[in-house]
């Protein structure tokens, strides 16, 4: 994610037992509108009329796991096929880092 630091990052890796990582909620973090329409590589993808909010502290980190919970936060929350495999695609481009920073732009992270 652009502009967020290593610790920002990393800050929303689920540890043992549980351990609050973040004293925030869902209701003190913003929500960005998604786009509508997107146009990736010729093919229009419907964007989810809100933004999912998913909570990822405290639960499995297993970057399976990971992808599963937000695919179908996703799919829920109204984004189509085509919407979902872009950020699996794009998830799983890199490594665990990656795919943290990926899934933050997708869903606002409880």
């Amino acid at each position: 994610m652009v502009g967020k630091t290593y610790n920002e990052l990393i800050s929303i890796i689920p540890r043992s037992g549980s351990e609050i990582i973040s004293n925030k909620s869902c209701a003190d973090q913003p929500s960005i509108p998604p786009e509508r329409g997107v146009l990736f590589m010729g093919i229009t993808m419907k964007a989810p009329d809100e933004r999912p909010k998913v909570k990822l502290v405290g639960e499995n980190g297993n970057a399976f796991s990971i992808l599963g919970t937000v695919s179908k936060a996703l799919k829920r929350a109204g984004a189509d096929k085509e919407y979902i495999d872009q950020y699996l695609n794009t998830a799983m481009s890199g490594d665990y880092n990656h795919l943290l920073g990926v899934t933050m732009e997708y869903i606002d992270v409880c």
